[in-house]
């Protein structure tokens, strides 16, 4: 049987609705780490720190799939407030959580480029990074 993905993002809990009926597909991949850095204690153990982060890759996507998670950007910003359903790693059960975070604009170069030879645009390697995660 097949996971079942709950992949959502909108801006709030009033318009939070899956990536299907927005027209997205679920990620490819997607990481989730539950602080921004670690550091070793005087007792050599690591300690986390900061929020969370997570990311969702596509290995293709449409421009107009790309434009709607865009759509969550006020233009002309390099982020924008959003509230995401996402993949957490606890213990030894994946499960989904909550979160209110920061969606970085998905730029040119870090992976994302233009598939060549394709008559619509299509990008590969696109990715969406969340940060400052704070359950809601």
């Amino acid at each position: 049987m097949a996971e079942c993905l709950d992949f959502q993002i909108g801006t709030g809990a009033a318009d939070l609705r899956e990536l299907f009926y927005q027209g997205i597909p679920n990620p490819d991949h997607w990481t989730y780490t539950p602080y921004s850095r670690t550091e070793t204690a005087g007792d050599g153990t690591l300690r986390g720190y900061g929020f969370g982060t997570a990311t969702w890759e596509w290995d293709v996507l449409s421009q107009m799939q790309v434009n709607r998670l865009l759509a969550y950007i006020t233009a002309n910003q390099a982020s924008g407030n959003v509230r995401i359903n996402t993949p957490t790693d606890r213990g030894n059960k994946r499960t989904f959580d909550v979160f209110d975070c920061v969606l970085a604009r998905i730029v040119d170069g870090n992976g994302k480029s233009m598939i060549s030879q394709t008559q619509a645009p299509i990008f590969s390697g696109v990715t969406a990074t969340f940060t400052h995660l704070v359950e809601a």
